[in-house]
């Protein structure tokens, strides 16, 4: 039997919603600390940067990172 579309649109959400939950706590445990960031790109005056463990930042600076290694309080 297939399983209807309005039960699959709700699991699927359900898991969307706790992904994110997983994910603001999961940075909720490194706010406030240092933590090295790979730049990777700048658009609009914001960089974007992925840390050691993999999340992704958004900051702005006056310097030119992209390409760097920098140290971000989160």
């Amino acid at each position: 039997d297939q399983v209807p579309d309005s039960v699959k649109d709700l699991r699927s959400q359900r898991m969307l919603d706790l992904a994110e939950k997983m994910k603001q706590e999961f940075y909720e445990k490194y706010k406030g600390r240092k933590m090295r960031v790979l730049v990777e790109l700048c658009k609009k005056g914001v960089y974007h940067g992925t840390t050691d463990n993999y999340m992704d930042i958004y900051f702005k600076s006056d310097e030119n990172l992209t390409g760097k290694f920098t140290e971000i309080f989160l």
